[in-house]
């Protein structure tokens, strides 16, 4: 299968919610080439929305690795991510489902844009 189709697929499924489905996806793109940007970008997300967030960590990490470009981005969301967790363990876990689901979006919505034209 093609890469992009499987890029393309796994943003379909981040919009809709289903994180895991696109974590599966993604892991086949990054497979076939480990330092695919958008597919550590999406992966990430898609980690960071079904709170495995080691996982998304690692993987934000390894995006500023491949493309050191996006070392802003990657330092801004790696720190979105400890405030979620830190409201997480202050008890505010309706909050934090929606706080993840907002970033996700904005992430979605502003950014994308310039994945799609990479």
């Amino acid at each position: 299968m093609k890469l992009p189709l499987l890029l393309n697929y796994s943003q379909v499924m981040i919009c809709k919610e289903e994180y895991t489905t696109a974590v599966t996806h993604l892991n086949t793109v990054l497979k076939r080439d480990p330092h695919n940007v958008k597919g550590l970008y999406r992966r990430a997300t898609s980690h960071a929305g079904c709170w495995n967030v080691e996982d998304a960590k690692r993987d934000w990490r390894k995006l500023a690795e491949v493309d050191p470009s996006q070392q802003t981005l990657v330092n801004r969301r790696l720190q979105e991510l400890d405030n979620l967790v830190k409201k997480k363990r202050s008890g505010g876990e309706k909050q934090i489902k929606r706080n993840v689901l907002e970033t996700i979006y904005t992430i979605n919505y502003i950014e994308i844009f310039f994945f799609l034209c990479v």
